[in-house]
């Protein structure tokens, strides 16, 4: 399996390009419950507006005002990030329905 392209950033260069929260770079923001009590995780899917190539940045968000951090507190600086891209994919799923009757008879 090939391995991922990963890019090094100096946190100060994401923070002058305004991310986490800059609309005019991310493209994708989810935030994950992962079952930790007071702290969840943001992936945000940005395109480095240096190389036109799209990275994934992950990092812990609190759940109330008592844990807030800033986003970029608890990452090591420089940060490797993974380069992505967008793809399209068919995903099968297989799901157990009732029966309607069609006036078969219900003998089993």
């Amino acid at each position: 399996m090939a391995s991922t392209i990963n890019r090094t950033f100096p946190l100060d260069l994401l923070r002058k390009w305004k991310l986490p929260y800059s609309c005019e770079l991310v493209v994708s923001r989810e935030t994950e419950d992962v079952g930790r009590r007071w702290m969840d995780v943001c992936t945000v899917v940005f395109k480095a507006p240096d190389d036109g190539y799209h990275y994934v940045l992950s990092f812990d968000v609190g759940k109330t005002e008592y844990q807030e951090v800033s986003w970029d507190e608890e990452l090591s600086d420089p940060i490797d990030l993974a380069r992505v891209e967008k793809r399209e994919r068919t995903v099968v799923v297989e799901e157990w329905l009732p029966v309607e009757d069609a006036g078969e008879s219900s003998d089993v």
